[in-house]
């Protein structure tokens, strides 16, 4: 999926893993659509100010040792606003 029409880069979706993992491949066409779609719309809600990507993917092992696996199995990502 080409990211230039959205503020993301596959550098910022990369697991924060020592190898820094690459977002996979099967997941660019699958779900990165709906995800920098969704990026897009939350920067618009936040007055089209750049967002920080903390995480976007784990690696099944990044995220065990995070030890958050269980609680993250449902999407290769998580966003939280604060305050709420």
């Amino acid at each position: 999926m080409d990211l230039a029409p959205f503020h993301l880069s596959y550098d910022e979706l990369a697991c924060h893993d020592a190898a820094r993992t690459p977002f996979p491949r099967h997941l660019r066409e699958t779900r990165l659509p709906q995800l920098a779609a969704l990026f897009e719309s939350l920067r618009r809600q936040c007055g089209d100010k750049p967002l920080r990507v903390l995480s976007a993917y784990r690696t099944p092992e990044h995220n065990a040792a995070a030890g958050r696996a269980a609680t993250l199995r449902a999407a290769p990502w998580t966003w939280r606003h604060r305050g709420r």
